[in-house]
């Protein structure tokens, strides 16, 4: 797999892409250009020795340049080489830096210790990197091997040189000082042109990397923003609405969602609950419009979704999701205030935010409090567990303060009784706010105002807690399996939630 096929693949993860974007954006163009200012610098100093040459003897000039291509043929082809097999082995070396990365990760130490698992992993990534070695070795061998011969047979210049230019003296057709400075210059000329053309295939192989820096920029997203605006005001929730909407992930057939119809009226809780991959996160997906539905509308305010200006739509929206970002390199405080990095980062405003995602107490005892860094690879960092962590991005979150606030499991690392803290107060905080919650816990949300059974891709059932309740369908049996699960010893697996 080429990098170039790699960058359109859906394995590359974002922060493969986002590195491998800086890396070629940063290093390419600058050894791109250094190399063309030194290129046409060789290139001038080359034309003038050769010039030079060729008043002297247009045929050893001749010579000189049909000896020094097998070298340069030789370099190039090794450059073709090793860009070929690097270019091959782009998601080899992903696999094996991944690996590596499993094993220095703090956070994977202790399952290492228990299970030793790190020298399978590390056995694993050492195989990978043994291999690209071998093969880089053996291109490196050839070129090695290319090169002595090239070097050889380039040699023969400083022996034809001195011997056609001592001929000249015998004949009295140069002089002693001429000599010494023609074959000089012949022998300059001999050198530059070598150093040029390696220069030349040197900037050749940088322009490659540039053409990535291209493709990159130039890559069209799926996903295009429409141009409408939306008809609430900036900080009302606009009114929502899914119309038949189907939906199968690309390169599947099976749908993960279909025929949803629901109605989102502005300042409603809603609630999506069902077992785990019956299509809950893939609906907020689309509703984000990370993707569009494979059939049927979105509609907000009755404009369809693809229409929107999406900046104006993400501006109305907070989102929560599961898989939280940690920003390990910033302060407390930055994390906090990236909820919506254009705002006035007041300290009563954050300390607010941080108060109502149940946060303050543990930032107050950090060593630095919101000035604190949180990573031990920095001086004086420190490092937050899970339910911190958490709670510092439902504070961003608070601190964002959007119309419509979605909730993809959003209290899922912490305490029950924070879990209760943090939703006795989001439930305050969301007064004419739009709220979607997924959870398996149905205290967070039995207060939502409607809740919608999601099962294979389908709204099963949708009501009140009481409602759903007394329907005695999945969501009753759900329940009740929950309760039992506090009310008893006994493990209890959770089907549905």
């Amino acid at each position: 797999m080429g990098l170039g096929s790699c960058l359109h693949s859906p394995s590359i993860s974002p922060q493969d892409f986002g590195y491998l974007h800086l890396r070629v954006s940063l290093r390419s163009p600058r050894r791109f250009k250094v190399g063309e200012l030194s290129t046409f610098a060789s290139l001038i100093s080359t034309i003038i020795a050769g010039l030079i040459s060729f008043g002297i003897s247009p045929v050893l000039t001749l010579i000189i340049i049909v000896l020094s291509l097998p070298n340069n043929l030789v370099y190039g082809r090794f450059v073709k080489k090793i860009w070929e097999h690097f270019n091959s082995t782009v998601e080899l070396n992903r696999k094996g830096w991944h690996l590596l990365w499993d094993l220095e990760h703090e956070t994977h130490i202790p399952e290492h210790k228990i299970s030793g698992s790190d020298r399978w992993i590390g056995s694993k990534a050492l195989s990978i990197f043994m291999k690209q070695a071998g093969n880089e070795i053996a291109i490196h061998r050839d070129r090695i091997r290319g090169t002595i011969a090239g070097t050889l047979l380039n040699s023969v210049t400083y022996l034809l040189t001195p011997i056609f230019l001592i001929s000249k003296v015998i004949a009295e057709e140069i002089s002693v000082g001429q000599f010494t400075f023609f074959q000089s210059k012949m022998l300059d000329f001999s050198r530059d042109l070598d150093y040029t053309i390696g220069q030349v295939i040197d900037v050749t192989d940088a322009a490659v990397y540039v053409t990535y820096v291209k493709d990159l920029q130039e890559l069209a997203p799926v996903i295009k923003s429409g141009n409408q605006h939306l008809i609430s005001s900036r900080n009302n929730p606009p009114h929502i609405e899914l119309k038949n909407v189907s939906f199968k992930y690309p390169n599947t057939k099976k749908f993960a969602l279909k025929d949803i119809s629901l109605t989102i009226t502005p300042g409603e809780e809603i609630a999506l609950v069902g077992e785990n991959g019956a299509g809950k996160t893939t609906l907020i997906k689309l509703l984000l419009r990370f993707y569009d539905p494979t059939s049927g509308q979105i509609l907000i305010d009755g404009i369809p979704l693809p229409k929107l200006s999406l900046e104006e739509y993400y501006d109305r929206i907070g989102a929560l999701f599961q898989e939280y970002n940690r920003y390990e390199s910033l302060t407390v405080k930055q994390n906090i205030t990236l909820g919506d990095s254009r705002k006035q980062a007041h300290a009563k405003r954050i300390t607010s935010a941080a108060r109502q995602a149940d946060a303050h107490s543990f930032i107050t005892r950090l060593e630095k409090g919101y000035q604190q860094i949180l990573n031990k690879s920095f001086t004086n960092g420190t490092r937050l567990s899970t339910g911190q962590w958490q709670k510092l991005s439902i504070a961003r979150m608070f601190f964002r303060d959007s119309p419509i606030l979605i909730l993809d499991e959003p209290t899922a690392s912490i305490d029950a009784e924070a879990e209760y803290k943090i939703f006795k107060r989001i439930y305050r905080f969301i007064q004419n706010k739009t709220v979607v919650i997924i959870s398996h816990r149905f205290s967070t949300v039995r207060n939502a105002s409607k809740i919608y059974v999601i099962q294979h891709g389908r709204i099963t059932e949708s009501g009140t807690h009481e409602e759903l309740i007394r329907n005695e369908g999945q969501y009753a049996h759900a329940f009740k399996l929950q309760a039992e699960g506090y009310q008893t010893k006994e493990p209890v697996l959770e089907k549905a939630a």
